[in-house]
């Protein structure tokens, strides 16, 4: 394979990256919001046949109502996937803001010192989902005084929070999901 056919093969594969990972990105976003939007129809569909069971009495020592017991407890289910649902829109927001930014500074690091920042693996060692929210976003301010060793610096820790971030909405996702069809199989279950 000569040098131009590689270059032309390399390109091609870089095109095909960047579709499927937009296909990625647009499905997860689709994915996250329809979860979301029937958790919280289901949600409001409990809430209209909340007449169609027993009222709720507390009896020591009495018989359990089960069917009440599985309608709240779907009932908390529900709302809880509704909750982890929305906490994972928010973490993919906060992702892309932060990705937008390293895509950013990439650019002006290329124009303003005429190197690359680096695109490699990203070490998450000692990075954990509750040190990377609750930090400060320290997004890069380019100045005429900052050094490319510094930008870099700067570049990796954002680098390693966008990182963090975006597994974490996958991981809230799939809770979501499952909480979501679990609390259907409950319904099916209580309803038989």
């Amino acid at each position: 394979m000569d040098t131009q056919e590689k270059e032309d093969a390399l390109n091609k594969y870089d095109r095909r990256e960047t579709f499927w990972t937009e296909q990625s990105l647009q499905q997860l976003g689709y994915s996250l919001n329809f979860f979301l939007t029937i958790g919280i129809a289901f949600l409001g569909y409990l809430i209209t046949i909340r007449n169609d069971y027993p009222k709720f009495k507390f009896i020591w020592g009495g018989s359990v109502e089960w069917r009440l017991l599985f309608y709240y407890l779907i009932l908390i289910i529900v709302f809880a996937s509704v909750i982890v649902g929305t906490i994972s829109i928010l973490i993919r927001l906060y992702d892309l803001r932060i990705t937008r930014h390293i895509t950013s500074a990439r650019k002006k690091t290329a124009k303003i010192y005429s190197e690359y920042l680096p695109e490699g693996y990203v070490d998450l060692s000692n990075e954990s989902f509750f040190k990377t929210v609750f930090r400060k976003i320290h997004f890069i301010h380019f100045t005429t005084q900052k050094l490319y060793i510094d930008v870099s610096v700067e570049f990796e820790r954002l680098r390693k929070q966008a990182k963090v971030l975006g597994n974490s909405t996958w991981k809230t996702h799939y809770w979501q999901i499952g909480l979501f069809l679990f609390a259907i199989i409950m319904f099916g279950i209580s309803i038989l």
